[in-house]
């Protein structure tokens, strides 16, 4: 039997959550962010079918790793 490690990229998702971290302060701050994103991704895409939820938080992951999604730190929470 073979035994497959993520150092050959199986199962492995990217970009990476290390990637992910050295651009936000903390794991909530991504979560929030992506998800906020995602929804507006969704809320842009209604009516258009073959668009998934899980798409759209892929699609909001990729743009938070390539710098096109942003946050500030508000006083009542992220916007």
């Amino acid at each position: 039997m073979d035994v497959i490690t993520q150092s050959e990229g199986v199962g492995v998702l990217y970009p990476s959550i290390d990637e992910l971290m050295k651009l936000v302060d903390s794991k909530y701050t991504l979560v929030v962010v992506t998800a906020k994103r995602a929804r507006q991704l969704q809320d842009q895409n209604l009516g258009q079918p073959g668009m998934s939820t899980t798409r759209n938080v892929s699609r909001a992951l990729w743009e938070i790793h390539d710098g096109k999604v942003t946050y500030v730190r508000t006083r009542d929470g992220l916007k």
